[in-house]
């Protein structure tokens, strides 16, 4: 049977759009980092903050305190005491001091300090690396903890995300929050993956922050921290900071508070990225399949779907797929265009290329044909006015299409097929099979025989023609092979 352009067509996009698209969803899903859905999840995090009762509180060491206590560093053991007390007084859940020390001696001081207060509150010193709480100074003391900082930021610089730990998975360390979050009852997962940071309602952008000098003098006001977990750490403008969610440097222990938030609040479920890479490949899968315009709309229906996900605490990664539905939809653009341009070059009943096709193919090989000949074969089928008359004209259709897979079956290896006109077929031979061009168009006479419809003898003429150094261009050979093909015509007495 011959090919038609339809069938060719129909099974270019899943063949064409598939094997190339897949291999770059995948890469798009597996290698892209996650800067642009981070975007959108900042821009759901800061529309949707998450409305629940506060139960962190900062306490702030803002220029006031430094200029009254100095630096942390340098505080005695009395003040630490008196800090300490007072919070614990006021009915502090858990107390978070983010003083990052780099020094046994500091965490010494409060160690000493800590076994001064009565009160129920476990306290957690936030450290920038593994540090021994009471080197020198005996065994840690009972209701002091370290934690490390596990703030996370990504490739634009903000930080989004954290883990609970670090280090290996056989003996991790636990994050500073993660103390906090345990000490208040939640005891999280205690691994390494990248979690989001939440931002709460009613004030996403800050947590509640007291001063320092209030606690010290111990005019807390009612309620302050009752129940809450408490984070003490520097909010001067010489606070360490970091480029939180809103695009802003905010003081590190406000970004502390946040993640202990984060982490007393039911977490978010992200998707894992072998799940991420296998949906992906499958919504283009799906936009190739539906062609159209579904791929757009599909990525637009992925979008808006994103902000009733995160509602229910689930991140849909749908930058990601929209990118992948956008991508399925742009092959299928591209396979239109293609075959577009494909079908001005082909007939449409038999699926070969036409007359502006075997014009395009001569004029390339007649360009670098160089010492070796060119040949050409035209085939005129004889007898289809006779067998249209007969049995009306989807006869003539029938016929051609049967001349056509006859062809198609003896064609060889470097041959080009083309439909030149009405019932005329043209053979653009290789270089090789041009040298015997006669015995060639012999064996295609004898492959396209016996040739009848129903009771309709045809017949099928063939003529040959070979390029010479007197031919000045492609036209001149086409011209050549119909004076050849006419001349076998008269010969054999067949009508058209």
């Amino acid at each position: 049977m011959a090919r038609t352009s339809s069938s060719a067509r129909d099974w270019t996009v899943p063949r064409v759009g598939l094997l190339v698209g897949l291999p770059l969803s995948l890469l798009l899903s597996l290698s892209m980092p996650q800067l642009g859905n981070g975007r959108l999840w900042d821009a759901l995090n800061r529309t949707l903050p998450t409305k629940i009762t506060p139960r962190v509180v900062v306490v702030g060491i803002d220029d006031q305190a430094l200029r009254d206590y100095g630096p942390p560093e340098f505080w005695p053991r009395e003040l630490y005491a008196q800090v300490l007390s007072t919070l614990n007084a006021g009915g502090a859940l858990a107390i978070g001091l983010d003083l990052q020390p780099d020094n046994p001696g500091l965490l010494a001081t409060i160690g000493q300090a800590v076994t001064e207060p009565a009160g129920q509150a476990g306290i957690v010193v936030g450290t920038a690396s593994s540090v021994a709480p009471a080197a020198g100074h005996g065994a840690e003391p009972e209701g002091l903890s370290t934690g490390l900082t596990t703030l996370l930021a990504s490739r634009d610089g903000i930080v989004r995300s954290y883990q609970t730990a670090l280090g290996s998975t056989a003996a991790p360390q636990a994050s500073f929050a993660w103390q906090l979050a345990r000490l208040a009852g939640k005891v999280p997962p205690l691994d390494t993956r990248r979690r989001l940071i939440r931002l709460t309602s009613p004030d996403p952008g800050l947590e509640p922050a007291l001063p320092l000098r209030s606690v010290v003098n111990g005019t807390l006001g009612p309620a302050a921290v009752q129940g809450r977990v408490v984070l003490l750490g520097d909010t001067g403008r010489g606070a360490p900071t970091v480029r939180g969610p809103y695009h802003r440097q905010i003081p590190q222990v406000q970004m502390q508070a946040r993640l202990v938030t984060s982490l007393l609040s039911a977490p978010f479920v992200m998707f894992p990225q072998w799940l991420t890479a296998l949906l992906g490949a499958l919504i283009l899968t799906a936009t190739v399949l539906l062609r159209r315009l579904w791929g757009f709309w599909l990525a637009f229906a992925l979008l808006a779907l994103s902000p009733v996900l995160w509602l229910a605490g689930i991140l849909l990664p749908a930058v990601t797929f929209s990118l992948c539905a956008a991508l399925g939809a742009g092959l299928v653009a591209a396979e239109r265009a293609w075959t577009l341009r494909r079908l001005r070059a082909v007939d449409p009943l038999t699926g070969f290329g036409n007359r502006v096709a075997l014009t395009r193919a001569l004029e390339a090989r007649w360009r670098r044909q160089g010492a070796r000949p060119l040949g050409l074969l035209l085939v005129e089928l004889g007898g289809v006015q006779e067998a249209t008359r007969q049995y009306g004209p989807e006869a003539a259709d029938e016929l051609l299409i049967d001349l056509a897979g006859r062809l198609g079956r003896t064609k060889r290896r470097n041959e080009l097929l083309f439909r030149w006109s009405a019932n005329e077929f043209a053979l653009l031979l290789g270089q090789d099979a041009a040298e015997s061009l006669t015995r060639r168009a012999e064996e295609l006479r004898q492959g396209l025989e016996p040739l009848t419809f129903r009771d309709v003898p045809l017949q099928a003429s063939i003529g040959v023609a070979l390029a010479d150094k007197d031919m000045r261009s492609s036209a001149q050979l086409v011209e050549a092979a119909r004076r050849d093909r006419t001349r076998a015509r008269s010969l054999s007495g067949s009508g058209t």
